[in-house]
This record gives C-alpha cells, structure tokens and sequence, in this order.
C-alpha cells in the first residue's frame, strides 16, 4: 500500500511538470510569434541579446573587469521575463492611439544604441561615499514614488522622475563617473508616469498603470547602482559597458 501510494505521488508529480512545461512552452511560441504586441518581453530579450554579443568583445578590452557587469546584467533580464510577460498580458488589450498595447509607449527601441566601439573619456571610479550617499538618495525617491503612485498621482511621479534625474546627471558632472543604468531606471519610470498622464481619464487605463509603475518601483533599488559602480572599473579603461548598451529615453 505504501509502495502504491508513493507511485502514484511519483506519477502526479510527472503529470503536473509535464503538464507546466507544456503549457509554458506554449506561452513562449505564443509570445515569440506575436511579439510586436509584447513589448515589455520583447525589449528584455533584444537587451539580453545585444549584452550577450558585447560581453566578449568588453572582456577582451578590460582584461575580464567587465564580466560581472555583463553577467549580473543578462541574469536580472532573464528573470525579469516572466513579469514583463504579466505585464504585457494586462496590457493587450488596452490599447493606444496606434492602436498597440498601452506598454509599447514605454519602451525604445535597441536599435537606437550606441556602437559597442563607442569609447568613454575621464570618468573616474566613484568612492563609497558617493556610492552610500546616491542608494540613500535612491531609497528617498523610491519612497516618494510609491506614496505618490498610491494614489495614482502621476504628474508627480513624473516630477520627482525628471528632478531625481537631473540630480544623478549634475552628480556625473560633478565627480566624472557615470550612472547609466540608474539613470535608465528613472528614466524608464518617467516615460511610463508621462503617458499615464495621457491617458489618466480613463480607469481601466489608470489601474494598468499603477501595477506597471509598482513594477518599475522594483527597479527604484541598490542593484542600478552597484552595477554601475561595477562598471566603473571598465569606463576608467574607456570602454563604453552600460553607457553603450541603453537607449536614452527622453521624456
């Protein structure tokens, strides 16, 4: 009887992975056939793609300093996918004047990034207190965002976004290091909180966009952060990783 019973927990077991594989396997064909209409995944896997290509070609130029960037990068993409494909599944059928999801307005495209060649003069390694003062800078919007976005407020929201970054391009002025991927995140933020505003008259609209900006309040962390400090010891070798591999999104 004990012996039945463990076989028949062995082949429910079976039954049910084989039944999430099929049905994720499907998921991903459905997405890869129709990925104009998700956005949000389609723009991960372009930017996993492009790292992928660039990370040799950045590890032979700073003698393998820019292997933790690249790997950290592709592994926050990758586990992301799953809910940029939640996302987009809110947003299929809310769409804009274009008559595409909602979500495409907050994206651009990778074709719009620099060339991997491109290369990076005088900027200096950032000290730890600069480091400590921009995370607690970081945490004090974040906290903004989230009251802000509670309330569906996103005028403010897209406030705070240009104001904070402002602040991080005065700061890169300022001590000759680059922030490139804090800045992306904000400005990620900020596209998303200014076509919100576009469409904030309508509730259906105003919901999606509350969970796409609590989403994005994910990204308002510590991990922007330490990869561009990571990536610091590869731009003080002139070599361009992160600031060549975002596209600026002007808002």
């Amino acid at each position: 009887m004990y012996l039945k019973n463990k076989k028949n927990i062995f082949w429910a077991f079976i039954s049910f992975l084989t039944l999430f594989f099929v049905l994720t396997l499907g998921l991903y064909i459905w997405v890869e056939v129709d990925r104009n209409r998700f956005c949000f995944y389609a723009h991960l896997d372009d930017a996993i793609k492009v790292n992928k290509q660039r990370a040799k070609y950045y590890s032979s130029l700073t003698g393998g300093k820019s292997e933790k960037v690249s790997k950290a990068l592709i592994k926050k993409e990758f586990l992301t996918k799953p809910i940029a494909i939640i996302m987009d599944l809110n947003s299929r059928n809310l769409l804009n004047d274009n008559n595409k999801p909602l979500i495409c307005d907050a994206f651009v495209s990778m074709d719009d990034i620099r060339v991997k060649e491109e290369r990076l003069e005088n900027y200096s390694i950032a000290n730890t207190e600069l480091i400590s003062g921009l995370k607690m800078e970081m945490e004090n919007f974040k906290n903004k965002i989230i009251a802000y976005n509670d309330n569906n407020n996103f005028i403010e929201i897209e406030k705070a976004s240009r104001k904070f970054l402002l602040e991080i391009k005065i700061l890169e002025e300022e001590t000759g290091s680059n922030f490139c991927m804090t800045k992306h995140v904000v400005e990620s933020l900020g596209i998303t909180a200014k076509q919100a505003n576009i469409f904030s008259t309508n509730n259906k609209f105003n919901n999606f966009y509350n969970k796409f900006v609590n989403v994005q309040v994910g990204a308002l962390s510590d991990f922007p952060i330490n990869l561009d400090r990571d990536a610091h010891l590869s731009h003080n070798l002139g070599v361009g990783i992160i600031c060549n591999d975002v596209p600026e999104i002007l808002f």
